[in-house]
């Protein structure tokens, strides 16, 4: 988890205020360190801030404490993204967020400050089922041709992850960093509705033979990426040389996009059966 964190930059006041999402998030293990080296960079801001060099002097000063905990919790609540097919994954990931912030809610609620947290931004949606505006676009980022999605309530109330997925509001820039270790599927592995990708326009553009479930999520991260952002993904050797990845490939060095870095995690022939 750290090493993909590392590779993401995911470190320093840097990531303050910026959002991180995860399309295939689980039970948010990604999400959970992620906020845990968040808060660190709190630590570090605000000990710039009020020009003090140890967190242990921060927490002494109990407005600063509760400052801290404030913003966290905001943060924690606001920025930290993640989609999951499974209700139950989603139960456990807002349930591992909640954990990361409890210190910070007995401070505030011992200083008077009884902040709620309403909710954290955990989805129960398929992350794979996007507007319809959207599958029929061919615009790689949504950004040059930007797609119009109706906002009606009745979407919204059939997915209540629509104006992420429809970039709409807040979510138009998308999200400056996305990480995930999606499902590696093809069509001869699981039975999946095929034609269901292959023909619309927005997965088309990474499909060049068997459909793989992580060259789809490729493409969403694709998609969410904010101008000058970082992505970061766990797939299988076969990105490399198989030819259903050969679109993949060429697209991930299409422009705006410029892989940066390629990391073989395990150096024997395999790391499980397929990967």
């Amino acid at each position: 988890m750290d090493y993909m964190l590392d590779l993401l930059d995911y470190a320093g006041p840097e990531v303050i205020g910026r959002r991180i999402f995860d399309p295939a998030c689980g039970s948010g293990s990604f999400l959970v360190h992620a906020s845990r080296r968040y808060r660190q960079a709190l630590i570090t801001y605000f000990c710039n801030t009020h020009s003090v060099t140890t967190e242990e002097q921060l927490y002494a000063n109990e407005e600063w404490r509760a400052e801290i905990a404030r913003r966290y919790l905001d943060d924690l609540a606001s920025l930290f993204f993640g989609m999951e097919l499974n209700p139950f994954a989603c139960y456990l990931a807002e349930m591992n967020l909640l954990i990361q912030g409890l210190d910070d809610l007995a401070v505030l609620q011992a200083s008077g400050d009884k902040q709620p947290v309403e909710r954290f931004q955990i989805y129960n949606t398929d992350s794979l089922n996007l507007p319809f505006e959207v599958l029929s676009s061919n615009d790689i980022t949504g950004i040059v041709r930007p797609v119009l999605v109706p906002d009606r309530l009745s979407y919204r109330l059939t997915d209540d992850a629509h104006p992420i997925k429809a970039k709409l509001d807040s979510y138009v820039s998308g999200f400056f960093y996305i990480i995930s270790n999606p499902p590696y599927v093809n069509s001869r592995q699981e039975m999946m509705d095929v034609d269901r990708f292959k023909d619309r326009l927005f997965y088309q553009s990474v499909l060049s033979g068997d459909t793989n479930l992580y060259l789809l999520f490729l493409r969403l991260g694709l998609y969410y990426l904010s101008e000058y952002g970082q992505m970061v993904y766990i797939v299988p050797l076969t990105v490399f040389g198989d030819k259903s990845a050969s679109a993949a490939r060429q697209l991930l060095t299409t422009l705006p996009f410029s892989p940066d870095m390629i990391t073989r995690f395990y150096r024997g022939d395999i790391l499980f059966p397929g990967v």
